[in-house]
């Protein structure tokens, strides 16, 4: 159901992909929703964030077997974390409900805090933004490290 849930939100941020944007802004918004989706799917999972892009790369998710499409989403979130265009924050604690995570950058091109561009939120929601309001927003913060 969680799973359930996130699809919705995610998919729900990919309704006007195309509409008037180059194929740049398409492909990272697409990236960038596998990166998200790969995330969530670990974390309901595993029951914790992944630590690093190794772990989420290494990861294979068991819906990914069962349903075509989410294979697809797999791989493309395994080529866009290693064409390194990608910022991830790691460790980020999802919370129940949904909502409790919206309005913090989770994940972003590279260039974005430079430029402006295309952001994911820890809610899944991708967008994209000026480079001010890049810097306004709350960067999604990893989970305190319970061995120290």
């Amino acid at each position: 159901m969680v799973r359930l849930a996130r699809w919705v939100c995610i998919i729900g941020s990919f309704a006007c992909l195309g509409c008037g944007e180059s194929k740049h802004q398409l492909e990272t918004k697409r990236d960038l929703m596998d990166i998200a989706l790969a995330y969530h799917n670990f974390h309901s999972d595993r029951g914790r964030a992944p630590h690093n892009a190794e772990e989420l790369l290494a990861y294979e998710d068991p819906a990914a077997r069962s349903l075509p499409g989410n294979a697809t989403t797999q791989s493309g979130s395994r080529k866009a974390l290693q064409s390194g265009n990608y910022i991830v924050i790691w460790d980020v604690e999802l919370l129940l409900p949904a909502e409790k995570n919206s309005g913090k950058i989770l994940a972003y091109h590279r260039d974005v805090p430079e430029k402006g561009g295309v952001i994911a939120y820890q809610d899944g929601f991708i967008a994209t933004v000026t480079r001010e309001e890049f810097e306004r927003t709350p960067k999604a913060q990893p989970a305190p490290d319970p061995k120290k």
